[in-house]
């Protein structure tokens, strides 16, 4: 009697168990970590990113050059050589980024205003960035004014002047104007010029020198570019 017992308790609870232990193997397989490729998804949007940023064309004009010197600063700082090398710094940032970047001059050159256009014209350009720095006769006038011509590029314009004032620079911001700039009136790119400070004010000549405000500026107009691209 108790055999015949046994042999029907093993007959009901075997299968029972059975489909319990298969169902903790599912289970179990369920919970397994998940195999991916070397291109994870966080990988996938930094390269589209990448991608994204080399298609980005820019002109850097750096203002004067040869014999138009413009501006003079009180401790003989000549506007046409400021605005080289804050353009080729400038260059260097956004090329770091991925971003395709072609200077207007390369060396103490001068360089008709109708020519600076035409390089933007014959070529692919998504943004052209005339550099300057101001000169004014009242040597206490300082700060840094954005301009645009065209209403198309008000926001590009307001976009890297807004940036340039989240960095710490001690100047005035004079804020993003109309201005009506042949390098911008004729040009059919996305055109803005920047007047980075005013070399005839003593504080703003120091401030240009330094290598923080370079390093500032650059980063600024490289992460309003970005911005404005892939915002």
């Amino acid at each position: 009697m108790k055999r015949r017992i046994r042999t029907l308790l093993l007959i009901i609870v075997f299968p029972i168990v059975t489909v319990v232990a298969m169902n903790l193997v599912n289970a179990k397989e369920d919970i397994q970590p998940v195999k991916v490729n070397t291109s994870s998804k966080e990988e996938v949007v930094v390269q589209n990113k990448g991608n994204h940023l080399g298609d980005i064309n820019v002109i850097i004009d750096p203002g004067h050059g040869g014999n138009d010197g413009g501006a003079v600063g009180e401790y003989g700082t000549l506007e046409k050589d400021a605005t080289l090398e804050t353009a080729k710094r400038i260059k260097a940032t956004l090329e770091q980024a991925g971003i395709n970047v072609k200077l207007r001059r390369n060396g103490d050159d001068f360089v008709d205003r109708k020519e600076r256009v035409a390089m933007a014209q014959g070529e692919q350009v998504d943004l052209f960035i005339s550099i300057h720095y101001d000169g004014f006769e009242q040597e206490e006038v300082k700060g840094i004014t954005s301009y645009y011509y065209h209403e198309r590029d008000r926001k590009i314009a307001q976009l890297v002047h807004n940036y340039l004032f989240k960095e710490s620079i001690e100047t005035r911001n004079r804020g993003v104007s109309e201005g009506d700039y042949f390098v911008l009136r004729e040009n059919s790119v996305p055109a803005i010029l920047l007047e980075l400070g005013y070399i005839t004010n003593k504080e703003d000549e120091v401030l240009i020198q330094s290598d923080n405000f370079q390093e500032s500026i650059s980063g600024a107009i490289r992460d309003a570019i970005i911005d404005y691209f892939q915002g």
